[in-house]
């Protein structure tokens, strides 16, 4: 008996073990929070593991499964998003742009997965549908009815409110959105779903589907409100909008009132906003529209409110950070002030007078703070060294954020450095122009996990491919993998995000000694 004893517990934590994986994936694939619908390093690090896995088990059917389901996920990567970062659904995307590599890697992984024998597992039945997604050409060409099956086994398997909710998803496609309806409204009193904004989401495709407008418009405004993901948010806030302004004829007014939502859309969908903006004031405006209200007015909001958001939301904040939020409100109110009636064009209101237009400064009682002369204090050792031992952090921030403090090199130098540029063995890059970059032993050990087999192009590169709008120079995409160069602002951000601190802080020339790698 003890044999058995043991191989059941081995099972049990290999479960263990793979659920683990599979949730680092999804943090990655779909972040449940931030301004980020992606963190590609989670879903790298998830597939790292699970084909590790499957070398340490390879007789274990789930495991495959596991893989496969990952593969093929990831294979979209580069198709889930647009030019600016904001999602696109799977029946939008543009399914050249699929990672074929991946999708034989997920299928070849299936494969051993039934090979393996054994009844199939929730991993193995959802790669069946992954798989079937892979192998249709257009959502049209797509065997709904297949996936219908799949779902309705995975149920059987691994009863949950959210696989009945795909199942929800499938059925629509194949029988119809009321079908799919039915069963999505048998989901509404799940306690599971009380905060969980994918049941309005499903809800309000499927009425929009059946010409229920309003209702659609109601439940995407309340996912809305559930998700925690910035560009999910704006999406769905977007969808609900075109209801909206599609019912505006109907109503016939002769005056519309600008709310604050319509107005923060029109400010940050201005083209003289490059994408760095538009993120960096989208965050302050969002946090405005959430405390606010989306449908308050514009010419109802005061500078005292605005004042109590700003209190509550950063007044423990740095006095950089106040600053820049201050500074979005500012740029907004401006922009507010020098709309004297067009604004209802940029909105897309249709209406012929519009009101709501408030002149005065919304900023007016967030006094700039004081920031300490040459910016900020430099890092120090401890806190670089404390980076060094996050293993929560892609490998890429890392090389970068000790390559900055154990060089002084500037950011901007530093992302321009290419993979056939580097003397790894000198521990040192040469930049056109400048001469050379030297760094010490901690950059040195994580490097080749960055480098990763390349020969040639950027060494910091984006986490996903250009799209077709925004082509980027050819020296600044890869050759080998086609995503491009890291910009500066994007550096900037996740170092910000990390650390509460500014790249400049790493590169101070007193900075310039050795860090120990933990």
């Amino acid at each position: 008996m003890r044999p058995a004893t043991s191989g059941t517990r081995i099972r049990s934590r290999l479960a263990s073990v793979l659920e683990v994986v599979y949730l680092v994936f999804n943090e990655g694939y779909t972040a449940t929070a931030g301004a980020d619908w992606m963190r590609r390093d989670l879903c790298r690090e998830a597939l790292r593991l699970g084909r590790l896995l499957a070398h340490l088990a390879p007789t274990d059917a789930e495991v495959h499964g596991l893989v496969a389901l990952m593969e093929l996920q990831e294979s979209r990567s580069a198709a889930r998003t647009g030019p600016s970062g904001e999602p696109i659904a799977l029946h939008e995307q543009r399914r050249e742009r699929w990672d074929q590599l991946l999708i034989r890697r997920g299928v070849a992984a299936l494969l051993r997965a039934r090979q393996a024998g054994g009844p199939h597992g929730p991993y193995v039945l959802q790669a069946a549908i992954a798989v079937c997604h892979a192998q249709a050409r257009t959502t049209e060409d797509t065997d709904w009815a297949q996936i219908t099956a799949l779902y309705e086994a995975l149920a059987r398997v691994m009863p949950s409110p959210v696989v009945q909710l795909n199942r929800a998803v499938a059925v629509a496609m194949a029988s119809g959105p009321e079908a799919g309806l039915a069963l999505a409204d048998t989901l509404v009193t799940e306690p599971a779903f009380a905060g969980y904004h994918r049941l309005p989401t499903v809800r309000g495709d499927l009425l929009a589907r059946l010409g229920r407008h309003d209702e659609a418009q109601q439940e995407f405004e309340r996912a809305a409100e559930l998700t925690l993901n910035l560009p999910e948010r704006a999406i769905l806030l977007d969808r609900a909008a075109a209801f909206a302004r599609a019912a505006a004829p109907l109503a016939a007014p002769s005056r519309t009132t600008i709310t604050l939502a319509g107005a923060a859309r029109a400010f940050l969908s201005r083209e003289d906003m490059n994408a760095a903006t538009v993120r960096s004031y989208g965050q302050t405006l969002s946090r405005l529209r959430r405390d606010l209200g989306d449908d308050i007015a514009v010419s109802g909001v005061s500078a005292g409110q605005v004042a109590e958001v700003f209190t509550t939301a950063w007044g423990t904040a740095a006095a950089a950070t106040w600053n820049r939020h201050r500074g979005a409100v500012r740029s907004f109110a401006a922009w507010i002030e020098s709309q004297h009636g067009p604004l209802d064009d940029v909105v897309g209101d249709g209406a012929s007078d519009v009101v709501g237009l408030a002149p005065a400064d919304l900023a007016a009682e967030i006094g700039r703070r004081p920031e300490p002369r040459g910016r900020t204090r430099p890092m120090d050792r401890t806190q670089v060294e404390a980076l060094c031992a996050r293993t929560d952090l892609a490998v890429r921030e890392r090389v970068l954020w000790l390559l900055l403090y154990e060089s002084a090199a500037s950011a901007g130098s530093a992302l321009t450095l290419n993979v056939e540029d580097l003397d790894v063995a000198g521990m040192r890059g040469r930049v056109t122009g400048s001469g050379w970059v030297q760094w010490r032993s901690a950059t040195a050990e994580l490097l080749p996990h960055l480098v990763a087999g390349r020969r040639r192009g950027p060494l910091f590169l984006s986490d996903r491919r250009p799209g077709p709008g925004r082509p980027p120079a050819p020296a600044d995409l890869c050759p080998e993998t086609g995503r491009r160069r890291l910009s500066y602002e994007r550096a900037e951000y996740l170092f910000k995000q990390a650390t509460g601190h500014t790249l400049h802080q790493l590169r101070t020339p007193g900075n310039r000694r050795a860090v120990r790698a933990r």
